[in-house]
């Protein structure tokens, strides 16, 4: 079909593209000699009129949002020929998914620099009361402007005004062929539709959140959290599976963002974030170069800037507008001559075991006693901040000296060494420092296992926690956080060694193992193999399971508890249950085959026969 002449007052230039909703066109506008976008319905949908009035009322929906990090729309008007249309900025440049294509999973700096606005931009528009609904690598736009790049929102022609109150009765249902969408239909891509939507719930701003933590995990590792087939694996894979984390698939990305990743991807939207400023607040301390720093000591800059700048060396190098990027450790310590004298250096590998977070753990602790050892410590921190302390240990008597006096402060505060008994209270706040502090400690007690092993599950090394509180336990260690944190893991499908844990447990843990079997489908599954392999499983605890099973929504699972009862089930509930599903043919096809040998063999285990 030939693009029209006009529309309205502009003249029409060409066409950018079309979905199944839409088509948008380039258009000069000859009165302010500029080049515009504008948007207007397909031609098959004109007749619609719920269509023409929701295509009006989500324009001036996004009107109200002023956000740079969002497309402008300039005018709502009406066309003999086309309709209703949407006058927006003409963007130049290319989409995040263009970039993806070109150049693979980006550098973790520019993907912070690109969530941060992008989450400003959602923000924005969330505080007007509209939903983006469809956020995704294609809709994260780099408008070059000039030599730099400025990150927008696009395409919000599936955007909602969530606050308008609903029509009564209104449904909804997923059209998986369309990456746009008719009225009264789910909408989103499937690699980054939130699950509730998948469900048939309405869009709200946590589904956004989603959809960017979906969008930020396709950007930094290369692919989104969820791939398949088809529509339906992948939709059903978001629904029912845990979203891989993206530290399992980038080396090296800070903590904080792939716990943020973490948090974004949450199947329950109240697990998510509870807002996107709330996220925009957390990406402001992850900026370029925080990846080589210590988690706990963020850069203090403002916000997340506006702007991307081109560089020689990269053709999209993130900046943070006028706010210059700090890049050196030093810049993020304290300015205490202590923090100075003990500065990692590039070229001194002398001292290759020697740890910062001993030694001003130990001055935090001679805080207590201030009045007390004031002088003392006065006296540390003019040895640490001598001149020429970074030398060999053993021509460097300051050193020892410093490292000498604080050992007799501690000593002398009755706290027995470095590692006293506020650890734990500094794990929450300095994890990596703890570990490091820990880790230094050459004969480990059962306790520096325990904290060591809390260290890791705090920066979400969750397997790396279940290996080290293994240690602690051969080591006779029987503490309350090791075990909440094996039963809170095996609460989800991938316990990351948490069944082990509890198999080597060397108290009691049966009754709790047993109110894990009431529970979903992983908490029971993997509390059972646990008992199983403390060999404490009863023929009642594999039968609640089973029938439990058998219960489920889904086939696949009613055939696990099947099958299940055909290794050992016996009894009357057990036939009972096999005869249930024998009623139900039609629900029950894919247990068709599997549904008299089950029978069978549950049958001669209740008559004791072989």
């Amino acid at each position: 079909m030939e693009p029209p002449k006009r529309i309205g007052d502009l003249v029409v230039d060409g066409l950018l593209g079309e979905g199944g909703m839409g088509r948008v066109y380039l258009c000069t506008d000859e009165a302010l000699g500029r080049h515009i976008a504008v948007k207007v319905l397909q031609p098959s949908l004109l007749a619609d009129s719920t269509m023409r009035e929701r295509f009006v009322r989500e324009a001036r929906a996004l009107a109200k949002v002023k956000s740079p990090h969002v497309v402008t729309i300039h005018a709502i008007g009406e066309d003999a020929v086309v309709g209703p249309y949407v006058v927006m900025e003409r963007l130049i440049g290319e989409d995040l998914l263009a970039r993806l294509h070109a150049r693979g999973a980006l550098p973790i700096d520019e993907v912070l620099l690109f969530a941060g606005a992008a989450a400003q931009g959602l923000a924005h528009a969330h505080e007007a009361g509209v939903v983006h609904r469809d956020i995704k690598p294609a809709n994260l736009f780099c408008k070059r402007e000039g030599d730099h790049e400025h990150l927008v929102i696009t395409d919000f022609g599936l955007a909602k005004d969530f606050s308008a109150r609903p029509a009564p009765g209104s449904g909804a249902t997923f059209v998986p062929a369309s990456q746009l969408t008719q009225a009264n239909v789910i909408v989103g891509t499937p690699a980054y539709l939130a699950p509730e939507l998948a469900r048939g719930q309405a869009a709200s701003p946590s589904s956004d959140l989603y959809a960017l933590g979906a969008t930020l995990f396709h950007l930094v590792v290369g692919e989104p959290p969820f791939v398949g087939d088809s529509t339906i694996e992948v939709i059903t894979k978001a629904v029912l599976e845990l979203a891989p984390r993206a530290s399992s698939r980038v080396v090296g990305l800070p903590v904080e963002f792939d716990g943020l990743l973490a948090e974004l991807l949450e199947k329950h939207p109240d697990n998510r974030p509870s807002s996107a400023h709330s996220v925009l607040v957390r990406l402001t301390a992850m900026q370029p170069g925080y990846a080589q720093m210590t988690p706990s000591r963020p850069f203090s800059n403002p916000a997340l800037g506006l702007g991307l700048m081109s560089s020689p060396s990269s053709s999209v190098v993130p900046t943070l507008g006028s706010t210059q990027v700090m890049g050196s450790l030093s810049d993020s310590l304290s300015s205490s001559s202590l923090a100075t004298a003990l500065k990692p250096s590039p070229t001194d590998d002398t001292l290759p075991s020697f740890k910062r977070g001993p030694l001003n753990a130990a001055l935090r602790r001679v805080d207590v006693a201030e009045d007390f050892f004031a002088a003392s410590k006065r006296t540390v921190r003019t040895i640490l901040s001598a001149e020429g302390n970074r030398g060999p240990w053993a021509t460097q008597p300051r050193l020892w000296a410093a490292v000498t006096i604080v050992g007799a402060l501690v000593l002398a505060l009755g706290l027995g060494s470095l590692v006293g008994e506020d650890r734990r209270d500094r794990i929450e706040g300095d994890a990596a420092g703890v570990q490091a502090e820990i880790e230094a400690i050459d004969n480990k007690k059962a306790s520096d296992l325990v904290d060591l092993g809390l260290a890791h599950w705090t920066q979400g090394r969750r397997k790396q926690a279940f290996a080290t509180w293994r240690q602690a336990v051969h080591a006779g260690a029987v503490d309350e956080v090791m075990l909440r944190s094996a039963f809170a893991a095996i609460e989800q499908k991938a316990d990351n060694g948490a069944e082990e844990l509890l198999t080597e447990w060397k108290t009691t843990i049966e009754p709790g193992l047993r109110e894990a079997l009431t529970g979903n489908w992983w908490p029971r599954h993997h509390a059972l193999a646990v008992l199983e392999a403390r060999k404490t499983a009863t023929d009642n605890d594999r039968h609640d399971v089973a029938f439990k099973d058998i219960d489920e929504g889904d086939c696949a699972s009613r055939r696990y508890g099947l099958l299940s009862l055909k290794r050992f089930g016996r009894g009357t509930m057990a036939m009972q249950a096999i005869k249930g599903l024998q009623q139900n043919l039609p629900n029950n096809i894919c247990l068709f085959s599997e549904l008299r040998s089950s029978e069978d063999a549950v049958r001669r285990r209740t008559n004791n026969q072989p």
